[in-house]
């Protein structure tokens, strides 16, 4: 019970009347967290019978991370024979604006159905639907989804099921059709400002056996805090018995030509190599690389030739490779003064070391 903690200074009340087949409780919860998620004054109303369950939830917030939490979430129960109809309405920080779901699952032995109301939710001020009498069964037994579809103007996500080549039952396939990226990107990437529009085949083989999930998708008008990069083809795979996600991307646009291909270890935070990618690059804009150069040098422009390997645990990575500089620009902080690079060569061991470098003054 590590996971979960709080509770200080709650109060729970209730009652259980056998004879006359009554149920009451209530509870008053000031703070508790499961994992990494924190729940604030949380109130609980709940009344049935041996055959139903009532509960209301009122919480002032659910806190997930700086960048996304909960206020004002309600969440409604009413059970009975195995099926529930479940209501949730909430609100939230920053990109998620307000969300309305309503569903009926059903409980089976291994698992759940859910059949989808028609619900709504609110990203970025835009609303998207889920549509009504979507279902989707998740279960040891029995994977399968029929009318799941979310969708806002041309942006759809399309969840479907096919039969699985590895494992007992179906994997789900999902379909992104032109996801606006900036939409979505501020709940797990703070450190950037990723746009663009992407269009991917999202494939979960074997959910409840030997998971794996498959990417391949492509992202259009790509933007990558102010660089406009254009057209990148991107396809990555999670297997959650290695616990490795291996990806690869190519870039094939006027002034950003680069392939990616990488790994990253989600099991061993520790590994010399838990996330090791290896760039390499044909005449590309120098401006995305700026931020693995900073404490060199700053206003980095020009076009950079080679290949670039950031390699090492997430908390101490390296940068290593051979790139190659022309028609450079720079700024140099310990001089303050900013240089025209005609030609210049990195040799990145972890800090950097710069060779064959000519600095021209600029006046």
């Amino acid at each position: 019970m590590s996971d979960l903690k709080g509770f200080n200074y709650s109060t729970i009340t209730g009652r259980i009347n056998n004879r006359e087949n009554l149920l009451d409780i209530n509870a008053e919860i000031p703070q508790f967290s499961y994992k990494t998620t924190s729940f604030y004054n949380l109130a609980l109303k709940g009344s049935g019978t041996m055959n139903n369950l009532s509960l209301e939830t009122n919480i002032a917030d659910v806190y997930i991370n700086d960048s996304l939490h909960f206020p004002g979430t309600t969440i409604n129960i009413n059970s009975a024979n195995d099926t529930s109809d479940v209501k949730i309405v909430t609100s939230a920080s920053q990109t998620l604006n307000a969300a309305n779901l309503s569903a009926k699952v059903n409980t089976r032995a291994n698992g759940i159905s859910i059949l989808f109301n028609e619900s709504t939710f609110d990203i970025n001020g835009k609303s998207w639907t889920i549509n009504k009498n979507g279902e989707l069964v998740l279960s040891r037994d029995l994977v399968s989804a029929e009318g799941v579809r979310i969708y806002n103007g041309q942006q759809e996500i399309l969840i479907t099921t096919v039969p699985s080549d590895i494992g007992n039952t179906n994997d789900i396939k999902i379909n992104l059709q032109k996801i606006n990226i900036g939409d979505f990107t501020p709940y797990f990437v703070r450190s950037n400002r990723l746009e663009g529009l992407l269009t991917a085949t999202v494939d979960i083989i074997d959910p409840f056996g030997k998971l794996q999930i498959d990417v391949s998708g492509d992202a259009e008008q790509f933007r990558l805090d102010d660089d406009s990069v254009g057209r990148l083809a991107l396809n990555a795979n999670y297997n959650q018995k290695t616990g490795k996600v291996n990806f690869n991307g190519v870039s094939d646009n006027q002034d950003y030509k680069f392939d990616l291909k990488g790994v990253f270890n989600t099991l061993d935070s520790t590994n010399e190599k838990q996330l090791d990618i290896v760039t390499n690059l044909n005449n590309t804009k120098i401006d995305l690389l700026e931020r693995y150069l900073s404490s060199i040098f700053t206003s980095v422009t020009g076009f950079a030739t080679g290949q670039l390997r950031i390699v090492g645990p997430l908390n101490n990575l390296k940068y290593l490779g051979d790139v190659g500089l022309k028609e450079g620009k720079l700024h140099v902080g310990f001089t303050n003064v900013t240089y025209l690079v005609p030609e210049a060569n990195s040799n990145s061991k972890m800090t950097g070391s710069i060779s064959a470098l000519s600095l021209y003054e600029t006046l």
